[in-house]
């Protein structure tokens, strides 16, 4: 009980403030690998991502340039730098500000959260990969990594 009112259950995943989705994000991101939320990323890394949007990792994303405004946007708008998540604010505090990291497991805060995870679970059929955040994350889509919906498969 805290000041006699109130009781709190230290088993009740922490519930935070749904962060703003994008329908054109989801979609646009969503058709070669997981959407996931720009609040994983530093500005930074979201404006040198879309400047070179045709050079996406070897690919070219063929997005026109109101799409791209669009998307730019919204990710600058809800990137880590504005820390609406206690994973926004870890990584981009571990993000030296003359680094501009395109992958989130590149971070220096992913690789120590992830950092003592076996090779041979990412191996794991039901995992398969260290990009397949939802694999062990149930709110991947939410964008929040709260460590209550973390949960390695088997």
């Amino acid at each position: 009980m805290l000041g006699g009112s109130i009781s709190l259950n230290p088993f009740t995943p922490f519930q935070s403030k749904p962060l703003q989705q994008s329908q054109l994000w989801r979609e646009t991101c969503s058709d070669c690998h997981s959407a996931w939320h720009p609040s994983l990323l530093p500005a930074r890394s979201w404006k040198k991502l879309f400047k070179n949007q045709n050079q996406h990792f070897g690919e070219d994303l063929f997005l026109d340039q109101p799409d791209i405004t669009r998307l730019l946007k919204f990710a600058l708008a809800n990137s880590a730098d504005h820390g609406f998540t206690e994973p926004a604010r870890k990584i981009n505090a571990s993000i030296a500000p003359d680094q501009t990291p395109l992958r989130i497991i590149d971070t220096p805060y992913w690789k120590d959260k992830h950092g003592e995870i076996g090779p041979s679970i990412w191996k794991r059929k039901s995992v398969g990969a260290k990009s397949n955040c939802a694999a062990c994350h149930s709110d991947t889509r939410q964008g929040l990594f709260d460590d209550n919906a973390m949960k390695v498969p088997h």
